[in-house]
């Protein structure tokens, strides 16, 4: 108990001595070439790669690692008042180790993406590591081969396998043994360890769309590769072997706001129940979509049908209290989530042969893409994450996250001579629009110069507040928006070569240019911040608890009614049941946010800040995320330097412009024909646009 009492000392000497490992012992990164630089990064990369698996130990002070995963720590995001050093330094020390799938999926994929442009190689065991720990995360609890996907490590409890945080768990125990005195002072310094404990029993969750998403797209990659990576798409196919009852499940548990709208509800909600059920705070972002679908099937005469991806790949009906649940009780929509799932989808029906794919893409399937690819073009219009990051980014405070996951779609399907569904062409060309439009003026506004001008960094949240900035996610930050410009503005024509789209913007190559400079200068620095949040809960601040935002089902466990506008705070529980269904007309709907109290508060119409005194929150951070982040945008740029130009443009071919919004940008006839025309010359474009701007 002595030891379990005093658990912040050998987590902090743990994280202390390794900052002043990195302080005296990191080299610095060799400027010879590009290739040296990437390999230098691997080099800090495969130092944050597990070796072997470890037991959590209170003494020697040790965690629970297993072997193959990427680092990834659990920080908490504590603010003062006035943005101090000392509360910086406790925002990079104060963090522990946790063992999640999500992260080492991203950095493997990463790696072979950068091994593919043929500016790194690395020992193929080190890979292999990797994909085996990975695989252990599929979830047992779905039929055999179902390629679903869990955050944690799972336990068999109670003949249920449970989602396992170890790590989590072992510190949630010791806080609840530390004596009350040492929360308060922890707790005066805004480290709130008593809200940190609590959120143990929402981390037993179920598989979700977007680990699985990261997976399907890793598989597919391996597909494409199977003579290169025999082995590991072998083992990859052997586990992850059932598609038709993973894409069954995507659609089951989809989020329909129209469902009941029809005459055949009733046949809807048999086979689809609870699809219209969601987060009050999905539904407060989404409204307006989902509003504005309504109104274009009304003027066309048809009953409302859309179709998006949800968080959970399960019902409320079907969940194991205390084991098996999704947190809230009640699914989501993450504008993020459903970037990840269509690039997964695109990756998979380029990689896969038509006969394998064709029982997939159904009617219901091309809707929901369809509808997918329409919320992220609407989300981009709207620039909805920079109006509520908070609510449409319900897991990724980045919102450089979401522009690198819609980018990538972009450029997986211009760089490709034909695709097998007319659909995935319409989907490009929308995305392609709105990227190279609204999307890169988003991102270039959010630049800043430094360095006289010659520099442009990117910068999320992370120590960002009362006039003072830290820059401890910048690298982060600017590795991202890099990647997204580049992904948005670039063909890949052979293995290892980028080309520009044809007159790309001289603001946008600047702009790549002094960002690369940017992180080329940083990643030189003796001890540059590799901080990020790249994931996080969905609630963040107090504006972000689901209860101030209107739902229409508010009941406790045992079937009692709870009327949310007579309620207070003191009548939330854990036994509170509370989400929205259905739909509501936007008349009725703005009533309910402007003139309706919930839970004694009005709801919050706008997104204030991430930093908030004493409303520090956990999220997850990763070096080996930046790392690889870092290296992918130093080989794209590469590739992009060391390009040849191509034979010139035609002038006057395929007329139509594409940059009506963006007066800055020059027209280019590469993007946004009509899907007709697209697809009849979807290959001659493909080598026109690879050309140098």
């Amino acid at each position: 108990m002595a030891f379990k009492t005093m658990i912040l000392t050998p987590l902090l000497v743990v994280s202390l001595i390794s900052v002043c490992v990195v302080l005296f012992l990191a080299p610095s990164i060799p400027s010879s070439s590009s290739q040296l630089r990437i390999q230098h990064l691997y080099s800090q990369l495969q130092d944050r790669q597990y070796r072997e698996d470890s037991q959590f130990s209170w003494f020697p002070p040790a965690y629970d690692n297993r072997k193959g995963l990427f680092a990834s720590h659990i920080r908490l995001n504590i603010i003062d008042d006035e943005n101090s050093y000392t509360y910086h330094l406790l925002r990079q020390i104060f963090k522990f180790q946790d063992n999640n799938m999500f992260v080492s999926s991203f950095v493997l994929k990463i790696l072979l993406d950068v091994i593919d442009l043929n500016r790194l190689q690395v020992d193929d065991k080190s890979l292999e590591d990797t994909l085996d720990a990975l695989l252990e995360f599929r979830d047992r609890n779905l039929d055999p081969g179902v390629p679903g996907y869990v955050f944690w490590p799972q336990k068999l409890v109670d003949n249920v396998w449970v989602s396992t945080p170890s790590n989590v768990y072992h510190f949630v125990g010791a806080i609840e043994s530390t004596p009350e005195w040492m929360l308060d002072i922890a707790e005066s310094f805004g480290i709130l360890l008593r809200e940190l404990g609590s959120i143990s029993g929402s981390m037993r969750i179920p598989a979700d769309t977007d680990g699985s998403s990261v997976n399907i797209a890793l598989g597919s990659f391996l597909e494409s590769h199977r003579d290169q990576y025999p082995e590991m798409r072998e083992k990859w196919e052997t586990v992850n072997s059932d598609y038709e009852g993973y894409f069954k499940a995507l659609k089951r548990y989809a989020y329909r706001p129209f469902i009941n709208y029809n005459s055949n509800s009733e046949v809807n909600q048999v086979l689809y129940p609870e699809a219209d059920v969601i987060d009050p705070r999905t539904y407060m972002y989404l409204h307006e979509f989902i509003e504005l679908e309504e109104s274009k099937a009304t003027e066309k005469g048809e009953d409302p049908e859309l179709i998006l991806l949800s968080t959970w790949m399960i019902n409320r009906s079907e969940q194991i209290p205390n084991l098996y649940r999704m947190p809230f009780e009640t699914n989501n929509v993450d504008i993020s989530v459903n970037a990840n799932g269509l690039f997964s989808f695109n990756s998979f029906f380029l990689s896969y042969p038509k006969n394998r794919t064709e029982p997939i893409f159904d009617r219901e399937f091309r809707k929901m893409y369809k509808d997918i690819t329409g919320l992220l073009e609407w989300g981009i219009k709207e620039d909805i994450v920079s109006k509520r990051p908070d609510l449409s980014l319900t897991y990724y405070p980045s919102m450089f996250n979401f522009y690198w996951f819609v980018a990538r779609n972009v450029q997986l399907i211009q760089s490709v001579e034909s695709v097998p569904y007319p659909e995935m062409l319409e989907s490009h060309n929308r995305l392609a629009l709105v990227m190279r439009n609204e999307g890169t003026q988003q991102i270039l506004g959010k630049g800043q110069l430094t360095n006289k001008g010659s520099q442009m960094y990117w910068k999320e949240f992370l120590g960002d507040y009362a006039e003072r900035e830290w820059g401890e996610d910048t690298i982060f930050a600017t590795a991202l928006a890099v990647n997204s410009l580049l992904d948005i503005w670039t063909v890949r024509i052979k293995k290892s070569e980028l080309r520009w789209v044809k007159k790309t913007p001289l603001e946008v190559k600047d702009a790549i240019t002094k960002g690369m400079a940017y992180l080329n200068a940083k990643l030189e620095e003796w001890m540059p911040s590799l901080s990020n949040a790249f994931f996080s809960g969905s609630v963040k601040t107090f504006e972000t608890l689901p209860w101030f935002y209107p739902g229409t089902i508010s009941e406790m466990k045992n079937g009692r009614k709870v009327d949310p506008k007579e309620a207070t705070l003191r009548d939330v529980s854990r036994d509170l049941y509370y989400s929205w269904k259905g739909y509501v007309s936007s008349a009725e709907y703005r009533d309910m946010l402007d003139n309706q109290t919930w839970f004694g508060f009005k709801t919050p119409h706008s997104f204030s800040s991430f930093n908030q005194f004493k409303a520090s929150f956990p999220y997850w951070s990763s070096e080996s995320m930046t790392l690889a982040l870092s290296m992918l945008s130093i080989a794209k740029f590469d590739s992009i330097s060391q390009a040849g130009s191509a034979p010139p443009f035609p002038e006057g071919s395929f007329e139509q412009a594409a940059f009506q919004n963006f007066s800055v940008l020059p027209k280019s006839p590469c993007v946004h024909e009509s899907l007709d025309t697209q697809a009849q010359h979807h290959q001659q474009i493909h080598s026109m646009c690879a050309t140098s701007g």
